[in-house]
């Protein structure tokens, strides 16, 4: 394949660009039909996880939980990651489950929070779309973003939107 588009209208060349010059910024309007209406979405198999990843992720190991909420106020973070005694990702809080439940919350029920979203992970080389799947499979604005089984960062709904809505230069 290549990686330069060219697009014919009736013999005439109407745009000529990358993939992603194309899909941000159609030449007129046959080319937006040309490539439908789903252009942004289509612009999410351009892209992989790590180019969207925010690098510092909030995370507590097992020991932690009873802290969590002193720890995300100071990162000032909307969500929060467990790992195990291992080092290993194991699913996540949200700055939404903390509102939702109110102060002194035993660290058990943050434990089983978070395990009931163990599979909430992806890793970096991921496409974008990918990771939009899993949220939507999973109805999360959030996933943790791994490099093998080592958490690495966060990347969240907003994160994808931002991203797919840029204009090619920017």
């Amino acid at each position: 394949m290549g990686d330069r588009i060219a697009i014919f209208n009736q013999g005439r060349l109407v745009q000529y660009g990358t993939p992603r010059e194309i899909l941000s910024r159609p030449a007129n309007d046959f080319v937006t039909d040309f490539i439908g209406n789903d252009r942004v979405v289509k612009m999410l198999s351009l892209f992989r996880v790590e180019d969207v990843v925010k690098t510092k992720a909030c995370s507590v190991g097992e020991n932690e939980l009873a802290n969590i909420a002193d720890k995300m106020a100071d990162l000032g973070a909307r969500v929060c990651f467990l790992t195990d005694a291992g080092g290993r990702a194991a699913g996540f809080i949200t700055a939404q489950d903390m509102e939702a439940r109110g102060a002194g919350v035993a660290p058990e029920t943050w434990l089983s929070v978070a395990a009931g979203r163990k599979g909430a992970f992806v890793q970096e080389d991921v496409l974008l779309r990918d990771a939009l799947s899993l949220m939507l499979e999973l109805d999360s604005d959030y996933l943790g973003v791994l490099s093998g089984s080592r958490l690495t960062g966060a990347i969240s709904l907003q994160d994808i939107r931002k991203h797919a809505s840029k204009k090619e230069g920017e």
